[in-house]
């Protein structure tokens, strides 16, 4: 899923599955490497648009120990979806319930 996010924003057809769907709660998707050094994060968003989201969303990852190193945001209708690519500052291991919490973003 995170790469019809990525899709989505690069403005191809979304497949069926992936169609944004106004009533739906924020979706985040997040995928860790956590058998390279590099420590990869890679966290998919798809949420309601409104002010401020994205910022909101850089400073739960900064919270998090995590350092950006490329974003890619898209508005569609009243969604916002973004991927993010990052890496932790520390030796961390990857926890997805974390990440959730501090990125809800409904």
């Amino acid at each position: 899923m995170l790469f019809f996010i990525a899709d989505i924003i690069q403005g191809l057809a979304p497949v069926e599955s992936m169609k944004l769907d106004e009533n739906k709660d924020a979706q985040i998707v997040i995928a860790a490497d956590t058998r390279s050094t590099s420590r990869l994060v890679l966290i998919g968003i798809n949420a309601r648009d409104r002010p401020g989201l994205l910022l909101d969303i850089s400073k739960g990852l900064l919270r998090l120990d995590l350092q950006l190193h490329r974003t890619e945001a898209a508005v569609l209708d009243e969604r916002s979806v973004s991927v993010w690519r990052c890496t932790y500052m520390e030796n961390i291991d990857p926890d997805a319930g974390e990440i959730s919490a501090v990125l809800s973003v409904s």
